[in-house]
């Protein structure tokens, strides 16, 4: 089962996706995942809370736009799952041609759902993200 996490100012939300369909969904604050320990304490607990287990999950994609937290989920990957999380990031190739100065400052929440519009509406259309 694939494990995406999406790191925002605020809070972390983790899916829990099989085929194309979300099955499960949770979320707890940013500032909870202090560390390794933290962050694993709050995935455990959130797939507990939804009666599934971390030994269920063999992939993991991670959306962040908080570096710091970024590098502890990458830790808890390579520690709890043992296997390499991909993290996106605005230089892969993802289909999607970003015409602005600095595409690099563009933060991964913003193109993901420029992403899923796209794939969605399959015809141009405005995205609105209103983050913290």
């Amino acid at each position: 089962m694939l494990m995406v996490i999406d790191v925002g100012n605020s809070t972390i939300e983790c899916g829990l996706v099989y085929g194309q369909e979300i099955v499960e969904s949770f979320q707890f604050q940013t500032v909870s995942a202090t560390d390794t320990e933290s962050l694993t304490e709050c995935i455990v607990r959130g797939l507990e809370d939804t009666s599934r287990s971390l030994h269920l999950v063999r992939e993991l994609a991670v959306s962040s736009v908080v570096p710091d937290v970024t590098k502890i989920v990458g830790a808890f990957t390579s520690d709890g799952l043992r296997q390499p999380p991909v993290i996106l990031n605005p230089n892969m190739p993802l289909g999607l041609t970003l015409a602005v100065d600095q595409p690099e400052k563009v933060g991964m929440d913003r193109i993901l759902g420029a992403l899923a519009a796209r794939a969605h509406r399959r015809q141009d259309c405005i995205v609105a993200d209103i983050g913290t």
